[in-house]
């Protein structure tokens, strides 16, 4: 073997200089410890950092009251975020199908364009009102699950 001189690797860093990953000390093998989910960021930004790390720490603890409600917690969350994607893709799908029913390419007054819109307000209009009534009742399940996280970490005086 030859004495070479060690390459270094090409510089990976952004346009302004920053890592393309945040810093860790071990490698990390799943993308959720490098990208923070939805949830994460809503938990973290309500709960704060520390209250935070508390919740996961009580998450990972199986068995007990309190791991329990830091579960039922994260559940909570993680659907309000799902319900709320799907929420927005009714409307997006929505958006697009009255986009192309009222496009320019249609005659205005065309009899079709009036039963394309009453058939896109029917199927999203109803799909879209589900999916907002069952958001509006995980927002208030989550509420009251966050309260009692909470009380239940609130420490005795």
């Amino acid at each position: 073997m030859t004495d070479q001189p060690t390459r270094r690797p090409a510089d990976t860093t952004g346009p302004d200089n920053t890592p393309p990953h945040p810093p860790s000390s071990a490698p990390t093998t799943h993308v959720a410890a490098v990208f923070p989910t939805p949830s994460e960021v809503w938990l973290r930004t309500e709960l704060g950092d520390d209250a935070f790390v508390q919740l996961r720490a009580h998450r990972a603890q199986a068995g007990g009251a309190l791991g329990e409600l830091a579960a039922l917690l994260w559940h909570a969350t993680t659907e309000a975020v799902r319900l709320h994607r799907q929420l927005r893709r009714h409307a997006a799908q929505a958006r697009d199908r009255y986009t192309e029913a009222l496009s320019d390419s249609v005659h205005p007054g065309a009899w079709d364009v009036l039963v394309q819109a009453a058939s896109i307000e029917q199927h999203s209009g109803h799909a879209a009102t589900l999916t907002a009534a069952r958001l509006s009742q995980q927002h208030q399940h989550l509420i009251d699950v966050l309260t009692a996280y909470r009380a239940a970490t609130r420490p005795s005086p």
